[in-house]
């Protein structure tokens, strides 16, 4: 009989370890101000992963990282977890507040409410349990940024001090601006293109200053007899920059509405050397991107056509660029004159677009898996506003039948069910 009670108690025990380290991280489902207040009453920080539901690296992590048991065990014992949904309107003053451009983000909250780092970008399990760990004893620094503040007035002359006093900027999410350039301004010009400087700057491309030494730097990248060339980093990682640095600049233009900052960031993107990052027609999709983020769809729509016929459309039966690429442009310009133009030729002119990137999207087994309802359901709604009802209905139906059965397409198969759904009752109304 004892023998068979320690058994049981073993077995007991070995059962609520497993499930103590058997699950991921568990996030929270009060509201976040609920949750910042319990963090104060617990003295506890709180972990904040901000995702958008288009986002692939979002969903990656959901599937991937936060069910990893070992982060669970120290997500869950050290922190309180929430997610965030990008696409919330009630955030969106949070996110700006942050500068939050890239998904996911990562923000740890101290016990006091207070942003004490932020990172972001797609993090395996190891990379994330690492960085909640840089994370946690920023949240519990006692030396918090105010104090930085003050001895930068003293100190703002030493570069050592001075990016430290950077790193803790960004890590408490606010503006860095005026203190890179003022950093860029102390060190030799030579020590502006080595790897590691190159790299800090990639990583915070969305938080620097549009022009001055940074903006030089940039276009300095590009002249061939440029006297620091024997410094750079490596190619590869210069064009991450540039890439990088370029999509803040334009985010900025976007914000202002302001075409000279467009065009500065056009004019960093054209340094790049990587041939798919800078391919032929990169002025126009930064325009094409600008004009309709601003809302002139006008100018969006004219240059959409110049851009697809230019250097999407196939040239003597063969594409100019590669397929994946093709679709997306074919059918993100489809989409964007079904919303914003009611003209038969332009209509007409999307039709085309629609039909092909169809075609090209059921040519493999990923791009029919990834794509081809998409370019279906663009069809469709085509469709639906030249009135080419029955056809668009059948188009429509194929386009659900076509969407993977999985968990991150539930919010879409029910979005176009429900369309389905109406389309069907309003054509019974008018038979």
């Amino acid at each position: 009989m004892k023998f068979s009670k320690t058994i049981f108690v073993v077995a007991l025990t070995l059962t609520l370890q497993y499930c103590a380290w058997g699950q991921g991280i568990t996030f929270s489902t009060k509201s976040f101000d609920e949750v910042l207040a319990q963090a104060k009453a617990e003295n506890r920080p709180v972990f904040v992963d901000v995702f958008t539901k288009s986002c692939s690296p979002c969903r990656k992590m959901d599937k991937e990282v936060f069910n990893d048991p070992i982060l669970g065990k120290f997500f869950n014992d050290s922190l309180i977890s929430f997610k965030l949904d990008a696409g919330d309107a009630k955030f969106s003053k949070l996110l700006d507040q942050y500068n939050v451009y890239v998904f996911p983000t990562f923000f740890y909250f101290a016990p006091t409410g207070k942003l004490a780092y932020k990172s972001n970008g797609y993090m395996n399990s190891t990379d994330l349990l690492t960085d909640a760990g840089i994370a946690l004893k920023q949240t519990r620094s006692k030396k918090p940024l105010a104090i930085w503040d003050e001895e930068y007035v003293t100190q703002k002359n030493d570069t050592t001090f001075l990016l430290k006093y950077i790193k803790k900027r960004i890590y408490a999410g606010v503006t860095i601006t005026p203190y890179i350039e003022e950093y860029l301004n102390h060190i030799k010009p030579e020590d502006r293109y080595n790897t590691k400087l190159v790299t800090f700057l990639s990583d915070n491309a969305y938080s620097l200053p549009i022009d001055g030494l940074c903006y030089d730097l940039a276009l300095n990248s590009c002249k061939k007899n440029n006297e620091h060339k024997t410094e750079y980093a490596s190619q590869e990682l210069m064009d991450y920059f540039l890439a990088n640095y370029s999509m803040g600049i334009l985010k900025i233009a976007i914000d202002s509405k302001s075409e000279p900052i467009l065009q500065k960031a056009i004019s960093v993107a054209s340094c790049i050397h990587d041939p798919i990052l800078h391919a032929p027609g990169f002025e126009l999709e930064f325009k094409k991107g600008y004009f309709y983020e601003i809302g002139d769809y006008s100018k969006y729509m004219t240059i959409t056509e110049e851009f697809i016929n230019c250097y999407i459309l196939p040239k003597n039966n063969k594409l100019i660029r590669d397929t994946l690429s093709t679709i997306i442009s074919l059918n993100k310009g489809a989409t964007g004159f079904c919303e914003h133009t009611s003209s038969r030729a332009k209509l007409g002119k999307a039709l085309e677009w629609s039909d092909l990137s169809i075609e090209l999207s059921s040519t493999s087994p990923m791009l029919k898996t990834e794509l081809y309802w998409q370019c279906l359901d663009t069809k469709a709604n085509l469709l639906i506003k030249t009135h080419q009802t029955d056809e668009a209905l059948i188009l429509k139906q194929q386009a659900l039948d076509a969407i993977p059965l999985n968990e991150f397409t539930i919010e879409i198969r029910n979005k176009i069910k429900g369309e389905l759904e109406k389309m069907k009752s309003e054509s019974t109304v008018l038979q």
